[in-house]
């Protein structure tokens, strides 16, 4: 790791190394409607704010289409797919723009199972963004019950959160998430990107250190509730391996929950704000290159 935004990205030993290349950023193309989908349990902290709240409200400053698409927390991934698509055709009734679909944690789960139960709305979807996604589900999931982990979040966030199916666990276990992977082949024509994250220990907020320690004996490059390995969407671009637990990279739980120092919190901000546009702005030179072709 080096100072500066390479500070931000960890760069493993077996990655090539790239020529150090000096130019311009793409320019913004405000033909873009972002729809975020956010991660498990985000109806027990809508205080907190969805995924990249502050990143995305300086987009849509700029022109962008940028909506959460409110999710049930605790439902499975085939329940929250029916509302994305209430949400896609939402937006292809509408004037004409490229969709991108951007999905946190277990959103990227639900985005994958909507793209397979409705090809047809999944024809309108040019991009799929996954951000720390439970690509394969996570080892906690098969662990533990949801009665302890429901235990464990209730003393976390004390806000109700609306039970929905309660499916959220299913979904979210690696056992069947691969068996569902190995049967329902994603779509061919949209393009997918994958962003994971993984820190040190001392790095992972309190909270998540329990849960890191567990994922450790599995393997050490985790985020606190994923596995480095279980978040990328197969077949995807790698992005780049984020230095950051699973909250930090997307959204801030620290600012209510931690008592770390106030300039590290503002320098998490700053990474949330500067990988939202970052990520924008490579899929669309990356949507627009393809495009000329």
């Amino acid at each position: 790791m080096t100072d500066g935004c390479d500070d931000c990205l960890w760069r493993l030993s077996d990655e090539p190394q790239v020529a150090d290349r000096q130019q311009c950023l793409p320019e913004h193309d405000t033909d873009l409607t972002i729809l975020v989908v956010p991660g498990a349990f985000s109806g027990c902290i809508e205080s907190i704010g969805a995924p990249f709240h502050d990143g995305s409200e300086r987009l849509r400053q700029m022109g962008y289409r940028i909506e959460s698409i409110d999710v049930s927390g605790l439902s499975s991934s085939a329940r929250n797919a029916e509302i994305i698509a209430e949400a896609v055709t939402k937006h292809i009734s509408g004037p004409s723009h490229r969709l991108i679909l951007l999905g946190y944690s277990k959103g990227t789960t639900d985005i994958l199972h909507f793209l397979v139960a409705y090809p047809d709305l999944a024809l309108h979807i040019e991009a799929v963004l996954s951000v720390s996604g439970a690509v394969n589900g996570s080892p906690l999931a098969d662990r533990y019950s949801a009665v302890e982990y429901d235990n464990w979040l209730a003393r976390l966030f004390p806000e109700r959160c609306q039970p929905g199916d309660r499916g959220v666990f299913d979904s979210l276990s690696r056992t069947q998430q691969f068996q569902w992977l190995a049967t329902h082949p994603l779509p061919e024509h949209v393009r997918y990107y994958s962003l994971a994250s993984f820190a040190r220990y001392a790095d992972i907020q309190i909270y998540l250190q329990p849960t890191y320690k567990l994922l450790e004996q599995i393997h050490p490059l985790n985020d606190g509730q994923l596995l480095f390995i279980d978040q990328l969407i197969p077949g995807s671009t790698l992005l780049g391996y984020v230095n950051a637990d699973h909250w930090t990279i997307a959204i801030p739980v620290e600012d209510k929950f931690s008592r770390r120092d106030p300039a590290l919190k503002d320098r998490h901000r700053q990474l949330r704000d500067v990988l939202f546009e970052a990520m924008i702005l490579y899929l669309a030179e990356e949507l627009n290159r393809d495009s000329a072709f």
